[in-house]
């Protein structure tokens, strides 16, 4: 039994601009995507965006 493998996406969103909301709905195809290569290289995909993880 292996070390767990995590791919980790860390943003830094300026919510002055754009919420993290917004964000998410404009690019949720692309953290789908992420995600779905992520367990195709046998690994965990985990979304951290200004600090707090959301995946």
């Amino acid at each position: 039994i292996g070390d767990k493998k995590v791919i980790t996406m860390e943003l830094i969103i300026d919510t002055s601009i754009c919420p993290v909301m917004d964000y998410f709905e404009i690019f949720l195809t692309r953290m789908i995507l992420c995600r779905r290569a992520a367990n195709f290289l046998g690994c965990e995909f985990e979304l951290v965006i200004n600090g707090a993880k959301l995946l």
